[in-house]
This record gives C-alpha cells, sequence and structure tokens, in this order.
C-alpha cells in the first residue's frame, strides 16, 4: 500500500535541532559519507530575501520524508534570474513512490512563480539520474569540472 504523503512549501528550519536534521545527516552520509554542516544564518538570509524555495513531504504523522531546497539568484551576464537546485533529499523507506518527483516540482513551480526562468543542478557521475531528470523537464548541459585546492 503506498503511504499517504502531503507536500508543501515551507521555511527552511531555524535551528540545526530542526525535526528534519536526522534527514540532513543520512542526507550528508550518503551524499559525501559525513553529515552536513549547513550554514543556517545563511539560508536564514535567503529566506529572509525571498530567495529561498524549501519543499517538503510528510507522512500521514505529519513526520518530514523529503526535501527539495532551492535558492534563486540574478544571472551575473545577462540579469536575469535563475536558480540552483540546492539540496534534494527523500528518506530511503520512501523512495521509488514518486515523492523525489513530487517535492522537487512543488519546488520548480514555486520558482517558476517568483520569475526564475531556469535552474541548475549538479549530479555527481556516479549518481546517474539522467532519465529522472529528463522527466523533470531538465536536459544535460556541459560538464562541470573540479579541483580540490
Amino acid at each position: 500500500m503506498k503511504p499517504i504523503v502531503t507536500y508543501r512549501l515551507e521555511d527552511f528550519p531555524d535551528r540545526r535541532e530542526s525535526e528534519l536534521q536526522p534527514l540532513f545527516d543520512a542526507h550528508g552520509m550518503e551524499a559525501r559519507g559525513r553529515k552536513f554542516e549547513l550554514n543556517f544564518n545563511r539560508y536564514a538570509v535567503l529566506q529572509a530575501e525571498d530567495r529561498l524555495v524549501w519543499a517538503v513531504a510528510r507522512n500521514e504523522r505529519s513526520e518530514p520524508v523529503g526535501y527539495s531546497g532551492h535558492y534563486w539568484f540574478y544571472d551575473m551576464h545577462f540579469g536575469d534570474k535563475v536558480a540552483a537546485d540546492d539540496l534534494w533529499y527523500v528518506e530511503p523507506n520512501y523512495r521509488r513512490l514518486g515523492i523525489g518527483f513530487a517535492v522537487r516540482r512543488l519546488g520548480l513551480s514555486a520558482l517558476r512563480v517568483k520569475g526564475v526562468t531556469r535552474t541548475y543542478d549538479l549530479l555527481r557521475a556516479e549518481m546517474p539520474a539522467q532519465d529522472f531528470m529528463a522527466t523533470l523537464g531538465y536536459s544535460f548541459w556541459g560538464i562541470r569540472w573540479v579541483k580540490e585546492l
């Protein structure tokens, strides 16, 4: 039986001890093998400037099971509003149920309402998601090179 999940735009949590912290920790471990060290103050600034979109999926007990975070900025070369897809995670027990797709679409819709014309996402090569991203309307665009300093 498919779980009952609701989706809504919310404020980013204002502290580390929020109900989302277990998801943040699990996400960091999955992505980089260590817990995230999120800059809650920076997120608060983005939120105060109305440049942060935070979509959350909650189960029938109203517990968070996934999220999609985005922030927008003015393009440095053309001046239009563009966004970065920042955080996107679904608890493993809730994956492959359409939750990631739904929470991401809610975030993208909110960006569109704010006048954002394009968003960028960076997915690591070892976590291929080409088909899934294409389903959401993304297209492959360039290559990102990284050099550790």
